[in-house]
C-alpha cells in the first residue's frame, strides 16, 4: 500500500509557548488529541487512548516553543515515519502558524486530514 507524506498548515491566535505545551504535556494533549493521555517518565512514552483502542509515542526531537517531533513506538521503522510540529511566528502578527507533517495509506488520506481538521478545531477551542 502506497504511503503519502501529508503536510497541513493551521493558524492559532495564542503565543508560541502556549501551543507548544498544548502539543507536549499530557495534561493538554487530553484536552484535544485523546481522551486518555499519559506519559512514562522512566521511558519516556506517551500512551494516547481513544476507547478500546490505544497507541503510544515517544518524543524524538524538540526544540522549546518551535519545534516537535513524535515517532510511534509500534512505527515500522524502515518507513522512517514521524509526525511533527513545527510553530511559527511571525513579528507584528498575532497568528501563530502551526506545520504539522504526518503520513498514512494513500486511501486514508482524506480520512486522515479530517481527522486533523476535528484535532485542530478543538484545539482551537483549547487555546482561546
Amino acid at each position: 500500500m502506497e504511503r503519502v507524506k501529508l503536510e497541513l498548515k493551521y493558524s492559532f491566535e495564542c503565543t508560541p509557548h502556549d501551543l507548544f505545551m498544548a502539543l507536549s504535556k499530557p495534561n493538554h494533549l487530553k484536552n484535544w488529541i485523546a481522551p486518555k493521555v499519559s506519559f512514562d517518565e522512566e521511558s519516556g512514552v506517551y500512551t494516547f487512548g481513544w476507547g478500546k483502542f490505544t497507541d503510544s509515542a515517544h518524543i524524538v526531537d524538540s526544540i522549546k516553543d518551535k519545534f516537535l517531533k513524535w515517532e510511534w513506538v509500534n512505527a515500522d521503522r524502515k518507513l522512517q515515519e514521524f509526525v511533527s510540529f513545527r510553530i511559527v511566528s511571525i513579528p507584528g502578527d498575532s497568528l501563530i502558524d502551526l506545520y504539522i507533517t504526518d503520513f498514512c495509506d494513500q486511501i486514508e488520506e482524506k480520512i486522515t486530514k479530517a481527522g486533523w481538521e476535528k484535532q485542530m478545531a478543538r484545539l482551537e477551542r483549547v487555546l482561546k
